[in-house]
């Protein structure tokens, strides 16, 4: 039987049955519309308070909001396409979780942030009770740059610290290496499996750590996606290590970001 979505309401009709999305469902779908980027869905969030409210905002509110004028008529349009049955079953199918900004378990660190993730997808323990440090380096690291990155954060984990990193080439996938050998944990924050030859470390990163994203199924690992990803790395830690990196930069715009979120940079 064909599915109806009411959109004002946010209810889906189907044989008969009404099943009510929740606050978490509403900032789920949210997150997953084209146009709607963190920033955006932020404001949204202080000028309406609620998801629920948002998602039933006629197109004339959502125009009041700075910077959604020009993007209400699609998100209607998207809300009315909706189906939220068949991204949980999406989720459910690949072992994806995920919290939202209003989820008790989403870390504190990371909502203090400037322009904080509105939902994180995970797989893995979550668990951001741990004390946490980001390491951050070049991808064209040297052979010094690796191993330091490899011991340092040997010795991170070994004494319960969790190592964060991006999975990338070099001093990132260092990174989570030395941790995992000190059987310490670790959380990679990506995008995709990137690169391709990570594939073995994101599985084993999963089973003994965690691995998060702001995106549910991932997208292209376009050079513009890094910085948003980057303010995950640098906003999830107490500090961030700059192992390695040429004078301009993607760890040293997370330097910069870190210094901004108030972090120590070593």
């Amino acid at each position: 039987m064909k599915k109806l979505i009411n959109k004002w309401t946010g209810f889906n009709y189907l044989m008969g049955l009404i099943i009510v999305m929740d606050e978490k469902q509403y900032c789920l779908a949210l997150s997953t519309f084209s146009g709607l980027g963190s920033v955006r869905i932020n404001k949204l969030i202080r000028h309406f308070s609620d998801f629920s409210s948002i998602w039933n905002a006629g197109e004339e509110e959502l125009r009041k909001v700075d910077g959604i004028d020009s993007l209400a008529k699609k998100i209607v349009k998207q809300r009315e396409k909706f189906d939220i049955d068949k991204l949980l079953s999406s989720l459910y199918k690949s072992k994806i979780k995920y919290i939202t900004l209003n989820d008790h378990k989403y870390p504190e660190h990371l909502k203090n942030i400037y322009n904080p993730p509105p939902v994180l997808f995970y797989k893995g323990e979550l668990n951001f009770d741990i004390p946490a440090i980001s390491i951050i380096g070049s991808r064209r690291s040297t052979t010094y740059g690796k191993k330091a990155a490899e011991k340092i954060a040997y010795q991170l984990a070994d004494r319960g610290i969790t190592v964060i990193s991006g999975m990338a080439r070099g001093i990132d996938t260092c990174a989570h290496i030395g941790a995992l050998k000190a059987k310490g944990r670790t959380i990679a924050v990506l995008d995709v499996i990137y690169p391709p030859e990570n594939k073995d470390l994101f599985q084993e990163i999963q089973e003994k750590g965690m691995v998060i994203s702001e995106y549910p199924t991932g997208v292209e690992p376009l050079p513009q996606n890094f910085p948003q990803r980057n303010r995950i790395i640098s906003g999830l830690g107490l500090g961030v290590l700059v192992v390695e990196a040429a004078e301009r930069s993607g760890s040293l715009i997370t330097a910069d970001l870190a210094l901004e979120q108030g972090r120590e940079i070593f």
